[in-house]
């Protein structure tokens, strides 16, 4: 199954239930994707420019869409960063494709 890092944001309002209520959020998320069919892997909080990343399979993007959708929805986390992950072997045989497909493919600049 695909994997994705998803970045987030959590909103003011959240954050305030969690400094209230403190949590790791790790149950929640990770039942929150069952239903998505997806599985959690890793979730962390973090400094910067994003409140939280997690890592995480899903069957599809779109499985994994809906999973972002619902939470925005819910007004849980907003700004969210994803990035599909691609296994180092898949990647060694995209750059094995690429080093013998044919094309016309030139750069703009040489």
């Amino acid at each position: 199954m695909p994997h994705y890092m998803v970045q987030w944001r959590f909103t003011p309002n959240n954050f305030k239930s969690l400094v209230q209520n403190p949590d790791s959020r790790v149950d929640t998320v990770r039942s929150g994707m069952e239903p998505f069919g997806g599985t959690l892997h890793h979730y962390y909080f973090a400094f910067g420019e994003y409140d939280g990343v997690l890592i995480a399979e899903f069957p599809d993007q779109e499985s994994c869409v809906a999973f972002l959708s619902m939470v925005a929805a819910k007004g849980g986390a907003t700004a969210f960063r994803t990035t599909p992950l691609i296994e180092p072997e898949e990647g060694k045989r995209a750059f094995e494709r690429a080093g013998r497909t044919s094309s016309n493919y030139r750069p703009a600049v040489t």
